[in-house]
């Protein structure tokens, strides 16, 4: 299953339940999960897992440690204001308003909405924070390449996921090495200068050292 794979059948079980009408809405420990009834978060969870993202497995069971299940299932949090089909939307506070839906096109969400409205798709509204599934790996093709300012290229994209990952930058994923992915790279390489082992020189230029880096811990 590639990525589109994968999010096609997330999106297609969560909008399938919600035009069945079989099912209602419930907190209830018990039936919230499918049996005849979703909450928020077991709803967007068990769609997750029928994308074989294992959602359970890294821990989740509420909108408070879905984040983290999200991240270890490979997901990357947007800061860009580009809606894609598939992108998890979550809002969750310690006081106050707690919600997760799935963002599945033309600016419409499907989510176990309330008691009231039950699963149901409706008009999108903005969240505190957004997830998406990028597949790294899924081109056999991909190398750790070295990648310069000027160049376009699929690994150009996944430089790009990486830096607004970990340096919380809002690059446009386009596979296009600008000024603003070189900038990015340089303050990354700045950040680990230092570094006891494997110091990284700061030239704005993606070599097997900066990609060591970038890819660590994934």
């Amino acid at each position: 299953m590639f990525a589109d794979e994968r999010i096609d059948a997330v999106v297609e079980w969560a909008v399938g339940i919600a035009n069945s009408g079989k099912y209602g809405y419930s907190q209830d420990s018990y039936l919230r999960w499918g049996h005849g009834y979703y909450d928020c978060s077991s709803f967007v969870i068990t769609a997750l897992e029928k994308g074989n993202f294992p959602m359970i497995m890294n821990g989740a069971t509420f909108t408070g440690n879905m984040a983290h299940a999200l991240i270890e299932c490979g997901f990357v949090m947007c800061t860009d204001n580009n809606l894609k089909r598939g992108d998890i939307l979550l809002t969750h506070r310690e006081k106050g308003v707690q919600h997760t839906a799935i963002y599945i096109g033309k600016n419409t969400i499907v989510h176990a909405r309330n008691s009231k409205y039950g699963i149901c798709c409706s008009p999108y509204y903005k969240f505190d924070s957004r997830y998406r599934y990028y597949e790294l790996f899924e081109k056999d093709d991909f190398k750790m390449k070295q990648l310069s300012k000027g160049m376009k290229c699929y690994e150009v994209k996944i430089l790009q996921i990486l830096l607004n990952f970990y340096c919380y930058t809002d690059l446009s994923i386009d596979g296009i090495f600008g000024d603003l992915t070189h900038g990015a790279v340089c303050n990354f390489q700045k950040s680990h200068n230092q570094d006891a082992q494997n110091p990284l020189v700061v030239d704005g230029i993606v070599g097997i050292a900066t990609w060591t880096k970038l890819l660590k811990g994934i």
